[in-house]
């Protein structure tokens, strides 16, 4: 998770350990929902990018992943999400 955060690694090579920390960040309500929501959209319930992007109004894959990105360096995860 810490290269996908950094930009050093893309997230569709970690769909698992992305569904545990989305999780792990819902759950623990430090995240706007606003900004939470359209990454749960994709990785939690698999939409497309286009329509995510459609529907909250981001400009294209590249703006969500960086939302994503920004995310996971926003909210360290504890050590039991990382495996």
């Amino acid at each position: 998770l810490a290269r996908v955060a950094s930009g050093r690694r893309q997230p569709a090579t970690t769909e698992s350990a992305l569904w545990k920390a989305l999780v792990e960040i819902a759950a623990r309500g430090e995240a706007a929902p606003d900004r939470l929501a359209p990454l749960l959209a994709r990785w939690l319930q698999y939409q497309a990018f286009d329509q995510v992007c459609r529907t909250y109004g981001l400009s294209g894959r590249r703006a969500l992943e960086r939302r994503l990105r920004e995310l996971l360096q926003e909210n360290p995860l504890s050590p039991m999400s990382h495996g």
